[in-house]
């Protein structure tokens, strides 16, 4: 009796009820209420936006690091690399759809793509225009601040931005 009233309230299709317990129509009934249950889950995922899902897939890591962010200063082993002025107009804007914009502001974005991979703590930018791809080591990020360092044999340069 308690499957029946389950049955009714999740398919809200009533089966009349009998007083004989026929095992086979038992069986029939929930057969019939276990397809209308699976039909509708088919249709309600057909019917979900894909965007929803693919959001509800994006790590912490990624969704902390996706904003732009001002270059604050930049270190070559350990000695200051730029001065402040021109680092200040520097900007990295890592966006939530994996694109990038990187350069001075206003005239002088590059655009290309990013990605992380947050097992190893890395981000990778890609310039769309040279194809070159550019592998950091992701040293510190908190809500205001991230600190990036360059992972080539040839450089160790440490990239200190601010959130913009």
């Amino acid at each position: 009796m308690i499957q029946h009233a389950a049955s009714l309230a999740i398919s809200g299709i009533s089966f009349p009820e009998s007083n004989n317990r026929n095992p086979i129509s038992t069986r029939h009934d929930k057969t019939i209420v276990h397809l209308i249950a699976v039909s509708l889950c088919c249709l309600l995922a057909l019917f979900l936006p894909g965007k929803i899902v693919a959001q509800s897939t994006a790590s912490v890591l990624t969704n902390r690091i996706s904003k732009t962010w001002r270059m604050q200063n930049l270190e070559e082993t350990n000695k200051p690399a730029a001065n402040d002025q021109v680092a200040g107009e520097f900007i990295l804007a890592l966006h939530a759809d994996y694109t990038v914009e990187q350069g001075m502001y206003p005239d002088g974005l590059i655009k290309g793509t990013w990605s992380v991979d947050e097992q190893n703590r890395m981000v990778s930018v890609r310039d769309n225009e040279t194809g070159i791809i550019y592998k950091m080591k992701i040293v510190k990020l908190t809500d205001h601040e991230l600190v990036l360092q360059e992972q080539s044999a040839t450089s160790n340069l440490t990239i200190y931005y601010k959130e913009k």
